[in-house]
Parts: C-alpha cells; sequence; structure tokens
C-alpha cells in the first residue's frame, strides 16, 4: 500500500530505487493502524499528535498551538538537521 501511495503522489518522478526506499521509509511511519488512536504522537516532543474530538473548533484550537517552525523530527531527522538548513 505504500508503494502505491508514493507512486501516486510523485507520479512515477521519483524513479532512484533509494529515493524510494526513502519515500516508503517515511510513508512506514505514519501509515499504520495506530495512527488512528486520539492523541497519537506524530513526533517525539509530543507536539504533533491527532486531536481527539474531530469538531472544527478543536481541531483550530489544536492546529493554533503548533509551533511557526517545524522541528525535524516530525519528518523522522535529527534535531541537528536544522544546524544544516
Amino acid at each position: 500500500m505504500r508503494y502505491v501511495i508514493a507512486e501516486i503522489n510523485y507520479g512515477g518522478r521519483v524513479t532512484d530505487r533509494i529515493d524510494i526506499r526513502l519515500i516508503v521509509g517515511v510513508l512506514k511511519k505514519y501509515m499504520h493502524i495506530d495512527i488512528m488512536k486520539c492523541d497519537f504522537p506524530y513526533s517525539e516532543d509530543g507536539v504533533y499528535y491527532n486531536p481527539e474530538a474531530l469538531e472544527l473548533d478543536k481541531i483550530q484550537e489544536t492546529l493554533a498551538k503548533l509551533p511557526l517552525e517545524d522541528n525535524p523530527d516530525i519528518f523522522g531527522m535529527h534535531s541537528n538537521a536544522l544546524i544544516t538548513f
């Protein structure tokens, strides 16, 4: 399934087998059954998580709490990635 979504998302433009492996590895972090749980943590620091309720005002509250600059952890990278960036 991850291969199909990676292929659809990038439309066959990613042809290098190592790049495909990277995309599938990143998708593996976000595409599994646990992602459907409330408060599923997308990052180790707990900043990014599923909102408990799906009402618009609750989702807006959750989005308002997010930082303006993303931590590299959300993308599966070490915080030292900020130094390179």
